[in-house]
């Protein structure tokens, strides 16, 4: 009995077919559970199934005398095991190789078939299927019918494994027939030539680009530090005269960390936390007081700010563990920064009440830019006194300090605003992106807004960020997206429809999952284009 090893070609014939170039190979995991003694795992060229033969149904491979009458599918195959022979692809995949067409084209050293040409073998994902015993009677009688006509074989024992589609050979009448078996071993060989070629180029096929045809998740450009040395032309220009109280910060994140240098140069006395201590290490080396928690921040400030990420954060510093609310009384007072929405902001309001403190909500309008350069605008309601108290902190980090009223209404207010920034920004977006996709120049795009009456200097500081693919964070996309978010639980509670910032929200949230969330809101292009 001839004895057969790993990497042997053959010759493998299943009961209802002919026999079919193949090769012994590793038995997958699926054929492991249904080994029988002394069988053999086979990998069927051109079909890419596997199943196992018995040894009488075994002989070494050998090139066919004569394969003009057989299928197209058989041809295929033929080519498929020259090809293995040449250059040793094509053959079994290995432990942990996929086969799935998707996954081979996402790797960039996979070997893709031309997809284009329907003289190519297609291979399909290798899924397992069940097979009733209705479909097995039907597939064996489909097997009988057509194994005289040399259709590729398919394993009817555990699994069973999707092939290419079959072709047909017919012969139009006038055209000769195949002269000689030499020329049809030519042939063949050629054909398996042009497959190695197909399958081993380095370049992307022009298939394999328009399906990952996706955003590189681009590193996040380094936000440049903080010069906390340097006083700005701005605040220079300003005869600020600073308040005698002592004042609190809590938060030293984008915005926080130019207010408080602004506080500093203008001769405000600050005490500062962070729950970055090296944050608050950097501003104590100009200035500021470093206290351990939020409630040392409290008792020791008359006035203290809050400048954190969103409404979690900010009641967490509030009602948390060594928090504001730790220390508060009669004698101080909180002005809170944070982008928060009107019911967390009356939440906090009435707890500082409670304990015979004073509050103050003052939204920030602007970015990173302003912040550091004091031109924010600030949107403030709550107690008035407290409101001209800090007189003097805002014009140290503000081009403009607007008191609004009660609780509530600079939240509203600001939120109204970070709307329209939003949905503007998400509309720029897919006009640069559209312009792009147009084969338009998107620096000309951008020169002819400028010089039109839509022209703003968001649009032009944000196109600029899209047409140098930089997004140092000025103001990350996922704090604007929190605000949109913020809108949508408002114009609920008011039972007003937005589906256009709603619309936006969406195309935000497609870039926090691209992975741009701490990047500027700028990312947001990468969402529309792709």
């Amino acid at each position: 009995m001839t004895t057969f090893k790993i990497g042997d070609l053959v010759w493998a014939k299943m009961k209802g077919f002919p026999k079919w170039p193949g090769v012994v190979a590793e038995p997958t995991k699926e054929l492991k559970v249904t080994k029988k003694a002394n069988n053999f795992c086979i990998f069927f060229f051109g079909t890419n199934n596997f199943a196992w033969i018995e040894p009488k149904g075994l002989e070494a491979y050998s090139e066919p005398a004569d394969s003009k009458k057989k299928s197209g599918a058989f041809k295929d195959a033929l080519a498929a095991i020259e090809h293995y022979k040449l250059t040793g692809e094509g053959g079994p995949p290995v432990e942990g190789e996929t086969t799935d067409p998707f996954d081979q084209l996402i790797r960039p050293s996979a070997s893709v078939p031309n997809l284009q040409s329907d003289k190519k073998v297609k291979t399909a994902s290798a899924k397992k299927r069940r097979i009733s015993k209705d479909d097995s009677q039907a597939a064996s009688s489909e097997e009988d019918a057509s194994s005289e006509d040399g259709v590729a074989p398919r394993s009817g024992k555990a699994i069973k494994l999707k092939g290419p589609k079959k072709s047909t050979d017919i012969t139009p009448k006038g055209r000769p027939p195949r002269s000689s078996n030499a020329s049809s071993l030519i042939k063949r060989k050629k054909k398996a030539e042009n497959y190695a070629a197909d399958t081993t180029t380095g370049e992307a096929s022009t298939s394999r680009k328009s399906l990952l045809d996706r955003p590189p998740v681009l590193p996040r450009a380094e936000t440049p530090p903080l010069d906390l040395h340097t006083v700005s032309h701005t605040l220079l220009s300003k005869s600020v005269i600073p308040s005698d109280k002592v004042f609190g910060f809590i938060g030293l994140g984008i915005m926080g960390s130019g207010i408080v240098k602004n506080l500093l140069n203008s001769g405000h006395e600050v005490h500062v936390w962070d729950r970055s201590p090296e944050k608050s290490q950097e501003f104590a080396r100009i200035g500021a007081k470093l206290q351990m928690t939020p409630s040392d921040v409290v008792g020791s400030a008359d006035i203290t700010f809050s400048c954190v990420s969103d409404p979690t954060a900010a009641k967490e510093l509030v009602f948390g563990n060594c928090g504001v609310l730790r220390e508060m009384n009669v004698s101080k007072a909180f002005v809170e920064m944070s982008g928060i929405d009107p019911d967390t902001s009356m939440t906090i309001a009435t707890a500082i009440h409670e304990y015979g403190g004073r509050y103050l909500e003052s939204m920030l309008v602007g970015s990173k830019a302003e912040a550091d350069e004091g031109t924010l605008i600030l949107l403030a309601a709550g107690d008035r006194t407290l409101f001209n108290d800090v007189s003097s902190c805002f014009e140290a980090t503000g081009r403009a300090s607007i008191f609004l009223g009660e609780v509530g209404s600079a939240t509203k207010m600001n939120l109204i605003h970070q709307m329209y920034m939003g949905t503007t920004m998400a509309c720029m977006a897919e006009a640069m992106a559209l312009a792009d996709r147009a084969g338009l120049n998107q620096a000309e795009v951008l020169e002819i807004l400028g010089i039109s009456n839509v022209c703003s200097p968001l649009l032009m500081d944000k196109g600029k960020a899209i047409t140098d693919c930089t997004f140092a964070t000025k103001f990350s996309l996922k704090n604007l997206s929190k605000d949109m978010k913020l809108v949508q639980g408002l114009s609920e509670t008011l039972d007003q429809p937005i589906p256009i910032t709603s619309a936006a929200n969406e195309v935000f949230k497609h870039a926090r999952r691209f992975g741009y969330g701490d990047h500027d809101a700028a990312a947001v292009y990468i969402s529309a284009r792709f």
